[in-house]
């Protein structure tokens, strides 16, 4: 074959076995290393955000209520991802290092079983290997392999993977259990995140990149319909377990055909070419290669471009903006389009090996770089919100009994990385079982629409004097400020809790330390502090 007859094989993938295994075996190997090598920092990160309320409620009765209820933080069906949470928590207690692991894991075997099913689809290991290391250190997945509630993703788009592989398999060999493991492993991909309702879409795409023989066509539509029909299922038991409800505000179904929309996609695809920047000139080279040597191989740019828009599918509905981890399996195609052009690069005559490696390792490395500094800031914003809940416990008071804390300047972020969100006083409750008093945030005078503030305010208050009465602890008191929530907000609360024996901390920057301020003061400060229509 010439060099511009040099083409992705679309059907010539190995038909499964000890092929597999031993392509498997590799690719899990060199990308966990990778993965690992890259997102070494965040080894050493701490917890953030929903992070806490997990290491809260992580025990078996609640797990097992997962499966026939919300899971734990909104209107959400996830109960596969509550057992991730739940084995942490049994096993690595309040060490972050054990959870961190665990997601770094889930990441890489993700990455593994995308190349082997492209491996599969192609019959080419250089482009496997180069779109799952390409996936593997992508700076916009820094929210599924650093963050830990994030692992979700991870976890939900490895069973997605792995349905597709066993979905190949039948379209192939078709042995004894395939259909089921498809089946199988597509029901575990909807039990852990809800995103996984792209399986079969996904699984369309692998199909018409098989083109499988006439024979086993039949098999493979049968087991098509069969995951469809589960995809149904699944919506009813979501919709009995949680009901109507979604977690994030979405957009009715005429947003999704107006300019708006359009811009929503548009901000999406500029944050993935924002992030390859840096390695353009590689990208560049091996496309100039490619459409050289294996001009076919550029067939594969769009193709990719199709997954990634398959994979913001299930988010593309939501309003407001568009966090990294919406864009973990949209990354799928942005690899494969990237991968292509190694892999084309590799066929340039005499040169096509060490050129290829070289433009991988030249597109690899500012990505990687990427990752590992977002990586060390996440490490960083962990430092500081440990040592904001120690000093927390050693500012308050002698001596002061039950009641409520009001912590001004509480992290949310730290170097644009999550740090506390709403789960202040989760983390405290965690961290400090005996601390004496209620911790909440101060940011919810000033940076939240009021009357949405002043309703998390009393639900936070709420569910802690919920947990006292459950422990046996001493309840908050208070009750005319919980009362004077209730009547007229939070211009009312801030006095009223002062008066009452609240107390008051705030936090100074840049050195993030914790000290006590006159009560009465913040209140006076604290009324009407931002009001918004």
């Amino acid at each position: 074959m010439t060099p511009g007859e040099s083409r992705p094989t679309h059907a010539a993938g190995p038909p499964g076995g000890a092929s597999d295994l031993r392509f498997g075996l590799l690719a899990t190997a060199l990308l966990a290393a990778l993965v690992l090598v890259v997102h070494r920092e965040a080894l050493g990160c701490w917890f953030a955000s929903d992070d806490f309320r997990w290491l809260e409620i992580s025990e078996p009765g609640d797990v097992l209520r997962s499966f026939v209820g919300p899971w734990g933080h909104g209107p959400a069906y996830r109960p596969l991802s509550r057992v991730s949470f739940l084995a942490d928590r049994v096993l690595f207690g309040l060490d972050a290092r054990g959870w961190h692991l665990h997601g770094l894991v889930a990441h890489a075997v993700a990455a593994a079983l995308f190349a082997v099913l492209l491996r599969r689809l192609s019959g080419d290991a250089v482009f496997a290997l180069a779109s799952a290391a390409v996936f593997a250190v992508f700076p916009l997945g820094y929210e599924n392999s650093v963050w830990i509630s994030g692992r979700i993703h991870p976890i939900g788009l490895s069973w997605s993977l792995a349905a597709l592989v066993f979905f190949d398999r039948v379209a192939t060999a078709g042995r004894r259990g395939d259909t089921f493991a498809f089946l199988a492993c597509t029901a575990l991909a909807l039990l852990a995140y809800e995103a996984s309702v792209y399986v079969p879409v996904f699984a369309v795409l692998v199909a018409l990149a098989r083109r499988p023989a006439a024979g086993r066509r039949p098999a493979l539509l049968r087991a098509w319909l069969a995951a469809l029909a589960l995809t149904v299922a699944w919506f009813v038991l979501r919709r009995w377990a949680v009901g109507s409800e979604t977690l994030y505000p979405m957009r009715s179904a005429g947003d999704i055909v107006s300019i708006d929309f359009a811009a929503h996609l548009g901000k999406a695809m500029r944050r993935f070419l924002q992030r390859l920047a840096p390695a353009g000139w590689a990208v560049a080279a091996a496309a100039a290669a490619t459409a050289w040597a294996a001009p076919r191989w550029l067939e594969l740019v769009p193709i990719g471009a199709l997954v990634a828009l398959v994979g913001f599918a299930p988010f593309a509905p939501v309003t407001g903006g568009v966090p990294a981890r919406f864009l973990y399996a949209s990354q799928l195609g942005v690899a494969i389009a990237v991968g292509a052009l190694v892999a084309g690069a590799a066929r340039v005559p005499r040169a096509g090996a060490p050129l290829a490696a070289a433009l991988a390792a030249a597109i690899l490395w500012p990505l990687a770089g990427q990752t590992d500094a977002i990586a060390r800031d996440w490490r960083i914003a962990g430092q500081v919100g440990r040592r904001v809940l120690d000093d927390v416990d050693r500012a308050t008071p002698p001596g002061a009994g039950p009641g409520i804390t009001v912590l001004l300047g509480a992290p949310y972020e730290v170097r644009d990385r999550m740090v506390f969100s709403t789960y202040l006083d989760a983390a405290m409750r965690v961290f400090h079982p005996d601390h004496p008093r209620l911790v909440v945030p101060g940011q919810w005078f000033h940076d939240a629409d009021r009357r949405m503030a002043a309703g998390m305010m009393a639900a936070t208050i709420d569910g802690d004097a919920a947990l006292r009465a459950a422990t046996g602890r001493p309840g908050l008191g208070c009750a005319d400020a919980r009362r004077a929530l209730d009547a007229a907000g939070l211009d009312a609360f801030a006095p009223a809790l002062a008066e009452c024996g609240g107390t008051f901390l705030v936090v100074s920057q840049p050195d993030w330390t914790v000290r006590a301020i006159d009560p009465a003061a913040a209140a006076a400060s604290l009324r009407g502090a931002g009001a918004r229509p």
